[in-house]
């Protein structure tokens, strides 16, 4: 069985799982040709080999025109309630500005998120703005604009630098190494997905990124308390954001697993500044969206993981308890920055499970979530309720006969779930059922390694699970629907199919 291995011990950002993932999944090319898939000329894609921490990674970078797209920090954006303010012209004066961040991913340790600076201001409007550089650059502004604007940008941790106002063209001289304008656009969710509904995308990729950026602005909502028309996102809605989730959505497709599992993540800690004002880390998008997931603060302050990385563990829902596994490859995703201390590295590994022939039983923890129902009738509780917990995602489910206090007969729901799908599987049963709570258990299972197969047979192939017993001994057991579609379509009953599948699968 083909698996997916996250080592997020350092955290996870969107640009970093792209940037591994594509050269495992093969797909680097189809990572830059995305731009013109999405109706985006002017923007290029680029992969490349750099070192962190002594280790070569891949890099990838989106750029728009000459420069890096419209970076700025990984959060949505909310119109702000404060007014811009205006001086006189020639009047000098200072600004306290809150930075937000780009999440290169690893913060520095030796500064926080939280910084404002000073600057001398000749011109006769009112203007509220950021910047973008990379952490403990020093840096210089020239800048000359008697236009309004609110162009809020993000700005990297620790830098010291200088503003001049004195020319037409806002521009700015950070780790690009040139100078460049910039414009950022505040895209609702609306927005983003009419633009990729319209791009020149495979309809799994489309589905999946389409679902991942409407999990995101739910996400946002709830965490704000508004409705999720009202969100728009600014720092995500930026092009480089927008590329990585749909490079994510790519990558995820063309990698072909069953399976994913992760190291616990890395969150990081302190606060760090958005569009909307100082948040603690985990930024709230980010908490939200790792909730049932083990998570570790980690020995660096600053943001590890970022809302679009979340983002991506939450799609995949990987497994934590990790079996015994056969690496068939490997890839380091890097960061932009290389700070000392910890690697600013992700890494993926592709494995295998069926390798296995012989070893250990695969060990993994469920949930169980219990019901004891005593006043709904048979109907009510039968195959619909047990289709819609499957289709729901839970692992199992079944119902027993009970007998409860003062001799009432009565049904007992049992239902296995991964962890972080408990709550939703939950709320599932109470809104289906009369019963108006549940319990929940974690337990341990210990299984045999299985892995998919398919059979031939004279009434065609047939999908079956071949596991491996402690001896190392296999065992082939056909799929109980792949034989019963098989029986009807060739006219016989679904005993003569199973029996030809089980001799097939032992030849």
């Amino acid at each position: 069985m083909r698996v997916l291995l996250i080592e997020a011990l350092n955290g996870i950002s969107g640009d970093m799982f792209v940037a591994a993932a594509a050269p495992l999944a093969g797909c680097e090319a189809e990572v830059i040709a995305l731009p013109g898939r999405l109706g985006l000329p002017d923007v290029r894609c680029r992969f490349s080999n750099v070192v962190r921490s002594t280790l070569q990674c891949r890099h990838f970078l989106v750029t728009e025109g000459d420069s890096p797209a419209d970076t700025v920090q990984d959060h949505a954006y909310y119109p702000p309630r404060a007014q811009p303010h205006s001086h006189g012209h020639g009047a000098e004066h200072e600004h306290d500005h809150h930075h937000g961040h780009e999440h290169d991913h690893g913060h520095d340790p030796h500064h926080g998120h939280d910084h404002d600076h000073g600057h001398e201001d000749h011109h006769g409007h009112g203007h509220s703005h950021g910047h973008s550089h990379e952490h403990g650059e020093p840096h210089d502004h020239d800048e000359d604009h008697p236009h309004e604007h609110d162009a809020p940008h993000s700005h990297e941790h620790g830098e010291e630098h200088g503003h001049e106002h004195g020319g037409d063209e806002h521009a700015h001289h950070g780790h690009h190494g040139g100078t460049h304008g910039h414009h950022h656009e505040h895209r609702s969710l609306a927005t983003i997905q009419e633009m990729i509904r319209r791009a020149d995308l495979e309809p799994p990729v489309r589905d999946r990124a389409l679902r991942m950026f409407e999990r995101l602005g739910a996400v946002e909502a709830a965490a704000h308390g508004i409705p999720v028309e009202q969100v728009h996102f600014h720092e995500v809605g930026a092009i480089d954001s927008i590329v990585d989730i749909v490079a994510a959505a790519l990558c995820i497709e063309r990698l072909k697993i069953t399976e994913t599992y992760s190291t616990p993540i890395c969150l990081g800690s302190g606060s760090v500044r958005t569009a909307h004002g100082l948040l603690p880390v985990p930024a709230p998008a980010t908490e939200k969206l790792l909730q049932q997931m083990p998570t570790t603060v980690g020995d660096l302050t600053g943001e590890w993981t970022t809302p679009t990385g979340a983002l991506i563990l939450h799609e995949l829902q990987p497994k934590f308890s990790i079996p015994t596994l056969v690496t068939t490859a490997s890839a380091l995703g890097g960061g932009t920055r290389n700070p000392p201390g910890r690697p600013n590295v992700l890494r993926l590994r592709l494995a295998e499970t069926s390798a296995i022939s012989r070893g250990p039983l695969v060990r993994d923890e469920v949930c169980a979530i219990f019901a004891n129902i005593d006043d709904s009738t048979g109907e009510m509780l039968g195959a619909d309720l047990i289709e819609l917990l499957l289709r729901a995602g839970a692992r199992d489910a079944l119902i027993h006969p009970v007998i409860m206090k003062k001799g009432r007969p009565a049904h007992q729901l049992e239902v296995l779930a991964e962890p972080q799908q408990a709550t939703e599987l939950a709320e599932l049963i109470l809104t289906h059922t009369s019963t108006i709570g549940v319990r929940l258990m974690t337990v341990q299972r210990l299984m045999l390694p299985r892995d998919p197969l398919v059979v031939p047979t004279t009434f065609g192939e047939i999908a079956a699970k071949r596991v491996t017993l402690p001896s190392g001994a296999v065992r082939v057991m056909p799929e109980y629907e792949s034989c019963r579609e098989a029986a009807a379509r060739a006219g016989v009953s679904v005993q003569e199919v199973f029996r030809s599948a089980l001799t097939g699968g032992v030849r």
